[in-house]
């Protein structure tokens, strides 16, 4: 049995009891108002006919003949329904009796009605009479002579012949209320049936999923509606709630997504209830092993389980290094943020990650930078200003050694007018660049590099080196052309300078689809595997370059 059949019966019982129980109240008392009605018609009938039979009886009291008297009880319906009339002296003596033989009777003064009608008063009583074997009405009325009472006139009949005159009454009242009960049993069933059909229509709907736009049907009682209209309300308002919430969730999660810094959500236990890809590829965790669980059984990261702690707690703005993966060299800036609810309760924590892996890099790249300016302005000028102190005490005098000096002092000036010129040049190029300021036009590729053999033939053949150019003929490209011819010169510059005697240099370009790839390749020593990922910074120079060829500026490969 469902909620609304269960509804429907409840409904149904409820009315039907309540009907019943109207009913019954309203048979019972209309039964019993009946009976008294009926008893009291009987009372007032009786003592009406002993006030006449006292009238009649009255010199009976004094000793006269009962003959007329006992005339008159017949007279007064003691012969046809059963009504009896007793005289009774003032000692409670029974001198005549309409239906026994009074002097068989007892003494009759200890009878509660005799004895309220000896003090005067008229009274009534319904008890069981000893003489008759049976319940009757009894009324007394006292006979009263030069003011003194000298004897009772009592009336009587069985309750029993009232009772069954009632009897058909109450049958009559019986049916009666056994129909209304039954109508009262329909009706109920129609009201609880009207009342139950319309809220199972709803919960037909409402268990179907009420469709975007539909309303429920308002039928039935105004009740009903009422609950109807209600629902109708409440499920806009929901629908309403839903469509904002999945439209804000959705804002949140696109937000999340696009934004570079990693974000992690957690509840007030530390267990992960949102994180975007960023966070996960700062922590190195799939989204499914870190989602819905906690934090210091998934993450295994101190800081992290530190900053959580203190986002639950309420300290807002606490700031740490967070280290991201063994070996991964990558710098992560966390900071923990409460979250809290509409009512400034905190409900959890916010940890924003920021990878800081690029500033810190460019950091380090500009102290060394600095610290290599430095280095390469300060070995020429150095030397340029021992030299000139050595001619101004007194080496001038001797002229071989004045000339080696002077020769000397003139190439650490070409050295430093180099390291000048390349920091200005890269830096024009690199204005340029962002400036997009740089020219280029359609050429030849090989017209642009061949002559890239003819300038270091000298140089390769005074190494003994093989220079090869692999073009394709007719491969263009748009570019800038002395820029480009400048780029590929530094390459094949420092593959002659640092490969060795006999190195082998190739110039090759290839075409891969809408791209062009040109490559200097040598078979010289080469370098180590931890140094290639920074000759192209400024002023970067592999240590053995250093030793072996010291004028070099460490700016072609960064040109």
């Amino acid at each position: 049995m469902n909620l609304l059949d269960r509804l429907f019966w409840r409904l149904f019982l409820a009315i039907s009891c309540t009907l019943l129980a109207a009913v019954a109240s309203v048979s019972w008392l209309a039964a019993r108002s009946i009976r008294q009605s009926y008893f009291a018609y009987i009372e007032n009938d009786l003592f009406a006919r002993a006030a006449l039979v006292k009238e009649t009886c009255r010199d009976v009291f004094s000793g006269a003949d009962r003959t007329d008297c006992e005339a008159s009880f017949q007279g007064h319906g003691a012969s046809t329904d059963s009504t009896r009339f007793t005289l009774i002296l003032a000692s409670g003596e029974v001198i005549s009796d309409s239906a026994h033989d009074p002097d068989g009777m007892e003494s009759h003064s200890n009878r509660p009605e005799i004895r309220s009608a000896l003090l005067g008063k008229r009274s009534a009583s319904v008890r069981f009479s000893r003489t008759s074997h049976e319940r009757l009405m009894y009324v007394a009325v006292p006979v009263e002579d030069m003011g003194r009472v000298v004897g009772v006139i009592r009336g009587s009949v069985p309750v029993d012949g009232i009772d069954r005159q009632l009897a058909s009454l109450y049958r009559r009242i019986s049916a009666a209320a056994v129909a209304v009960a039954c109508l009262g049993a329909v009706l109920s069933w129609w009201i609880a049936r009207f009342t139950a059909r319309p809220l199972e229509v709803m919960s037909r709907r409402l268990a179907a999923g009420n469709s975007r736009g539909k309303r429920l049907p308002v039928v039935g009682s105004a009740e009903v509606g009422v609950i109807a209209e209600a629902v109708n309300r409440l499920t806009l308002e929901l629908e309403q709630a839903g469509q904002l919430a999945s439209r804000q969730d959705r804002e949140l999660e696109t937000i999340m997504a696009s934004t570079t810094e990693g974000v992690l959500v957690t509840d007030n236990d530390g267990r992960v209830l949102r994180v975007n890809s960023a966070a996960l590829g700062i922590l190195q965790l799939r989204h499914d092993a870190i989602i819905g669980k906690l934090v210091s059984s998934t993450a295994n990261n101190g800081v992290l389980e530190r900053l959580v702690a203190q986002g639950i707690s309420g300290t807002s703005g606490s700031t740490h290094d967070l280290v991201s993966g063994a070996g991964t060299g990558r710098y992560v800036l966390a900071t923990s943020t409460p979250l809290q609810d509409s009512f400034g309760r905190t409900i959890g924590a916010v940890i924003v990650m920021s990878d800081w892996t690029r500033i810190r890099k460019l950091d380090h790249l500009r102290r060394d930078f600095t610290a290599n300016v430095s280095h390469e302005l300060k070995t020429p000028l150095t030397a340029i200003q021992g030299f000139a102190d050595t001619l101004l005490q007194g080496a001038l005098e001797e002229p071989e050694e004045a000339r080696h000096f002077v020769r000397v002092i003139s190439e650490q000036a070409r050295r430093l007018r180099g390291v000048i010129e390349g920091l200005m040049d890269l830096t024009r190029l690199e204005g340029q660049a962002e400036r997009q300021e740089i020219d280029r036009t359609w050429h030849h590729l090989k017209d642009v590099l061949s002559p890239l053999l003819e300038t270091f033939s000298a140089r390769s053949s005074e190494v003994r080196a093989e220079l090869e150019l692999d073009c394709p003929d007719g491969l263009t490209a748009r570019v800038n052309a002395p820029l480009l011819e400048r780029a590929i010169a530094n390459l094949v510059d420092n593959a002659l300078r640092y490969g060795g005697k006999g190195v082998r240099v190739a110039i090759s370009v290839e075409e891969d689809g809408e791209s062009i790839g040109i490559a200097v390749t040598d078979d010289g020593m080469g370098m180590e595997p931890a140094e290639s990922a920074r000759i192209f910074e400024r002023f970067y120079r592999v240590g053995r370059s250093t030793d072996q060829h010291p004028e070099g500026s460490g700016l072609g490969l960064a040109i």
